[in-house]
C-alpha cells in the first residue's frame, strides 16, 4: 500500500484539516508531498536536483528521517546550488554524474523559483528544453526512474522587481498561477509526476492565513520539524495540540 500524497491538493482543504488539524504549524505538511512513503519497508534511492528551495531546512535529510520513521530507508544524493536553473545543472558535471551513476528510483527537479513565471516565450527557450534534457538523461540511465518536478509557490507579495515589466507577477497569486500551470506542463509533456507543494501551499495560505509559510525574505519556506503532524499521519487521526 502506498500512501500517495501527491494529490492532496485535489483533496482540499477539508482532508488537509482532518489529517492535519487546526492546530497545524510551521511542520512537516508541505514536504511529505515530495515522496509517495511506502508502509511495506522499502528501500528507496531519491535524487534531489534544485537549488535554495532544495538546500533550506535540510530538505532531504528532513524526507529521509520521515521516510525511516515509517519504516521505509530512503538513501538519497543532492546536487543543489543556491541560485541554481535546470539549465545550469544540466551543464554541471556533478549533477550529470550523479544522474548517470545509475540506480535511481525517483529524480526530484526543481526550477529556480522565478522562472517557470516569465512570459511564455522565455520558458519555451530556457526551461523547458533543460527539463526535458534533464529527464532524457534521467531515463537513460535509470530506466525504472520516475522523474518529479517539485513544484514551487510564488512569494509571499509578488515579485516586486518584475512587476513593471510582467504584471501577472505583481501578486502572489498571479505569479503562483503561472508556477503551477509551467510545472503541470514540464510534468505532462515529459511523462512525469508533479509533487504540488505550491498547490498545498496556496491551500494553507488561503484556509489558514494565520500561518506564516514564509522566512523574512518572503521565498524561502519557514519550517519547524515537529514529529507530531507525522504521528498523525501515520495513526490516521489528528494528535497534534
Amino acid at each position: 500500500m502506498i500512501i500517495d500524497l501527491f494529490r492532496m491538493d485535489m483533496l482540499g482543504s477539508n482532508y488537509i484539516q482532518k489529517l492535519f488539524g487546526p492546530a497545524i504549524r510551521k511542520t512537516l505538511v508541505l514536504f511529505l508531498l515530495l515522496l509517495p512513503i511506502s508502509v511495506h519497508g522499502e528501500t528507496k534511492r531519491v535524487l534531489f536536483i534544485g537549488n535554495s528551495y532544495t538546500l533550506v531546512n535540510n530538505l532531504p535529510q528532513i524526507t529521509a528521517n520521515i521516510a525511516g520513521s515509517m519504516g521505509d530507508q530512503l538513501i538519497y544524493g543532492i546536487s543543489a546550488i543556491s541560485g541554481y536553473s535546470l539549465k545550469q545543472h544540466y551543464s554541471d558535471a556533478t549533477t550529470l554524474n550523479l544522474i548517470r551513476q545509475g540506480g535511481w528510483d525517483f529524480v526530484v527537479l526543481q526550477e529556480f523559483s522565478r522562472y517557470p513565471s516569465e512570459p511564455l516565450a522565455w520558458v519555451e527557450a530556457n526551461v523547458y528544453p533543460y527539463a526535458r534534457n534533464l529527464n532524457a538523461e534521467i531515463i537513460k540511465y535509470n530506466p525504472a526512474a520516475e522523474t518529479m518536478f517539485y513544484m514551487t509557490w510564488g512569494r509571499r507579495d509578488g515579485d516586486a522587481d518584475r512587476c513593471a515589466t510582467l504584471p501577472e507577477v505583481c501578486t502572489y497569486v498571479g505569479m503562483d498561477n503561472l508556477t503551477r500551470e509551467r510545472y503541470m506542463y514540464m510534468a505532462q509533456s515529459n511523462q512525469a509526476v508533479v509533487s504540488p507543494v505550491g498547490a498545498v501551499w496556496r491551500n494553507i495560505r488561503e484556509n489558514y492565513p494565520s500561518i506564516d509559510l514564509y522566512e523574512p525574505d518572503g521565498r524561502n519556506p519557514f519550517f519547524i520539524a515537529s514529529g507530531r503532524p507525522l504521528q498523525c499521519l501515520r495513526h490516521g487521526e489528528n494528535r497534534a495540540g
